[in-house]
C-alpha cells in the first residue's frame, strides 16, 4: 500500500475515508493502486475538500475503466457529456423550488437498466445543502451474505430487468 494515502475505513467492511490526496494532481500508479484497492474493499470512497473542476473530475473517473454517457442527456453537462449535472439553481444562481430529477430521489442503482453496468459512480457536491439531500449507499455484498441458504438457491436463476422508461414516465413522470 501506498504510504502518502491514508485510507481509514469508517466500518469494517463498507465505506473507507481517504485523505493526504490531491485528485488535482496526476496520480503515481502507486497511489492510484491504493486507492483501486481501498474501492474494492470498502466499495464506497469519501474524498473531503476537492477543488476539481470537471476535466479532473473526467480525468479520476477514467482511471477507473470507460466512463458510461448517462442517455438523459439533458443533464451532461457543458462539454463533459461523462458528467451528469443536477442544479436546483435557476439562470441567476437562485434555488428555484424544483428538483433536477425525481428519479435520483427514490432507491435506485446508477445504470441498472443497462446491460453491462457501471463499475462505479463518483459524486462531487459543489453545493451541500444544510439539511436534507442525503445519498445512502447500500453493501449488497453484505445484504447477499445475509440471505438464508433457502433464499440464496430461491433467486439463483433468477434476473432482473430494469426499464428505464417505466422508472422516469410511468412511476413517477411530472412536466
Amino acid at each position: 500500500m501506498d504510504s502518502a494515502v491514508d485510507v481509514r475505513p469508517l466500518t469494517e467492511t463498507f465505506v473507507a475515508e481517504i485523505g493526504d490526496v490531491d485528485l488535482n494532481d496526476d496520480l503515481s500508479d502507486e497511489t492510484f493502486a491504493t486507492i483501486h484497492d481501498a474501492f474494492l474493499r470498502y466499495q464506497v470512497l469519501i474524498f473531503r475538500n476537492q477543488e476539481l473542476g470537471p476535466e479532473r473530475h473526467v480525468a479520476f473517473g477514467r482511471q477507473f475503466g470507460e466512463l458510461q454517457q448517462h442517455v438523459m442527456n439533458q443533464y451532461h453537462h457543458d462539454g463533459y457529456p461523462e458528467l451528469y449535472f443536477l442544479s436546483n439553481l435557476d439562470e441567476n444562481g437562485q434555488p428555484n423550488g424544483r428538483h433536477p430529477d425525481r428519479g435520483t430521489l427514490y432507491w435506485h442503482t446508477d445504470g441498472s437498466w443497462t446491460e453491462r453496468t457501471t463499475k462505479a459512480t463518483l459524486i462531487y457536491s459543489i453545493e451541500i445543502p444544510r439539511r436534507g439531500g442525503a445519498t445512502h449507499f447500500a453493501d449488497m455484498y453484505r445484504g447477499y451474505e445475509m440471505l438464508s441458504d433457502t433464499m440464496k438457491q430461491r433467486i439463483a436463476g433468477l434476473r432482473a430487468v430494469h426499464s428505464l422508461d417505466f422508472s422516469r414516465t410511468r412511476r413517477h413522470a411530472d412536466d
